[in-house]
């Protein structure tokens, strides 16, 4: 995985040099390969206190744990996505940002429930098979017209999908539990 976001890093800078001639970017690769590295080794520690803790408070609070997970945890998962998405606007790189949201949640679908069922297998929860996994689909199709009508996602458009989610967030929490 690290091979391939060095891969995929040194492609963006060589193709962001051939479309756009001037000052070029230097890039620090031993200095930005210790930070991959190291924020990697930050995520593998702190992942196995997440799991834990998120399992006690499913526990406390009665819960299915899928809730916390597809909530609490997807929510929190999600936060990188958008300060990436925040820098990306600020620098009008907004291709960037696409990238790393549909790159990342192609990679959580495949190679994390890919990765996680190898190793110990997966039970999928009734009600994640008949509404959660249909409501990603759902979302996912809303998505891509969106996308379809313009090639952009505009401000009225990027509103209708947070009232998608909190629409989504509050049958979760009070409907299907």
């Amino acid at each position: 995985a690290i091979l391939a976001f060095i891969a995929y890093y040194v492609y963006l800078w060589q193709s962001d040099r051939i479309k756009r001639p001037g000052p070029t970017v230097k890039i620090k690769v031993v200095q930005d390969s210790v930070y991959a590295v190291v924020g990697l080794a930050l995520v593998l520690c702190t992942s196995s206190v997440v799991v834990k803790n998120s399992i006690k408070l499913a526990t406390f609070l009665g819960v299915n744990q899928s809730l916390i997970g597809l909530l609490l945890l997807g929510i929190g998962t999600s936060l990188p996505e958008l300060s990436i998405a925040i820098a990306a606007f600020r620098r009008k790189a907004m291709a960037i940002s696409m990238g790393d949201l549909i790159g990342s949640n192609v990679c959580d679908l495949l190679l994390a429930l890919g990765a996680g069922t190898v190793i110990s297998g997966f039970n999928v929860e009734r009600a994640m098979l008949f509404f959660d996994l249909p409501m990603l689909l759902f979302f996912s199709l809303v998505t891509l017209a969106f996308f379809r009508t313009g090639r952009r996602i505009s401000k009225r458009e990027g509103s209708i999908l947070i009232g998608l989610f909190m629409f989504y967030a509050v049958l979760k929490i009070f409907v299907i539990g």
